[in-house]
């Protein structure tokens, strides 16, 4: 059967006012992803292979979403929540990524997801996390001065029942 449990991030190259672009700044967030995509498969056990998605915005550029599918990642195309100014001081594009963040838990494909910032980098196995109790939310965060214990960098639950898009 279907693999129940996944890996997730996400990512948003749309600047404000436009479709997104292949600039230095997208180039460089599309090479963060795949550089904790293979993090996390160099720390997997190698009888387990579980989905890695990437939640992004619908008009993500053709070469962006080729170099990621290449890598062998699933793209699902989502509507981000929009995070309010006073809630997060960071950029549109930030903003755009963290509320596309908050749609992967609407997905009722998976049972557990491990959500993780596409500018991490896995250093040691973490397949553990998906050994927590059902209905275990967990967040850990090493920047603290943007989000004060809202920002969950790892989020681990049972997703909610939004459907996905599987853009």
């Amino acid at each position: 059967g279907r693999s129940r449990e996944a890996w997730a991030t996400a990512i948003s190259l749309v600047p404000d006012g436009g479709p997104a672009s292949r600039s230095a700044q997208s180039r460089a967030w599309v090479q963060a992803v795949r550089v904790l995509h293979a993090s996390i498969r160099l720390q997997e056990r190698s009888e387990v292979h579980r989905p890695f998605l990437v939640a992004v915005d619908a008009d993500l550029d053709k070469a962006s979403a080729d170099t990621l599918k290449a890598d062998g990642m699933t793209l699902i195309a989502l509507d981000p929540l929009i995070v309010p100014d006073h809630l997060a001081k960071c950029g549109a594009v930030q903003r755009r990524a963290e509320g596309l963040r908050f749609r992967l838990f609407g997905l009722t494909d998976f049972d557990r997801l491990i959500y993780i910032d596409a500018d991490a980098l896995a250093v040691g196995p973490l397949e553990h996390l998906f050994s927590a109790p059902k209905g275990v939310f967990m967040s850990a965060t090493i920047n603290g001065t943007r989000w004060t214990m809202r920002n969950p960098h790892a989020p681990l639950g049972k997703p909610g029942t939004a459907a996905a898009d599987w853009g």
